[in-house]
């Protein structure tokens, strides 16, 4: 097994929604509504679309109500673009969302069956990382609001900095691993 520093730079996964609903904004003094989606961001150690695994522990760290990707989280500092970013780096010019929430979720086959899933998206009982977004009124924004409406499935991708283990041909996100 070899070690190796991981700086994400594509996007591994379809983010699989489980409700798109309008909220009030948040901007101070504004009347407007805003998308919000939520559903499945990752699942817990299995391999994703781009050959990484991310174990619990992982997750466990990253997502503890006390870890500093939290903490920004809540700041709502937690910024997305359409695109991934090819330097890891968000560019304000590029934003399309805000990340408002993440946590990790045990789906049982009972709770995915009550989920209002695409047709054609099957998803095994697991732990997963679940997660709220809200698509803001920018450019890329509103071709973000328009594919979701459309039904097009979007990728998503956790942004951080860590190490890696090759574990048996598969990249072993290790503990060390933080969220940007």
């Amino acid at each position: 097994t070899r070690m190796q520093k991981l700086n994400e730079s594509e996007a591994p996964q379809h983010m699989i929604p489980t409700a798109l609903r309008l909220v009030e904004s948040d901007v101070a003094g504004s009347t407007d509504k805003v998308l919000e989606v939520e559903g499945i961001f990752a699942k817990l150690d299995a391999k994703n679309e781009n050959n990484r695994s991310y174990p619990g522990s992982v997750w466990e760290k990253n997502l503890a109500e006390t870890s500093a990707f939290m903490r920004r989280l809540s700041t709502r500092v937690v910024l997305g673009e359409l695109e991934h970013p090819e330097t890891g780096n968000t560019h304000l010019e590029r934003v399309s969302h805000i990340i408002t929430g993440a946590y990790i979720k045990e789906l049982s086959e009972s709770v995915i069956s009550s989920m209002k899933l695409a047709e054609g998206i099957d998803i095994a009982p697991g732990r997963y990382v679940m997660g709220t977004y809200q698509i803001l009124n920018t450019p890329r924004g509103q071709i973000l609001k328009t594919l979701h409406e459309a039904g097009v499935p979007v990728g998503i991708s956790s942004r951080g900095r860590g190490d890696v283990r090759n574990v048996d041909g598969v990249d072993v996100v290790q503990d060390d691993y933080e969220l940007d």
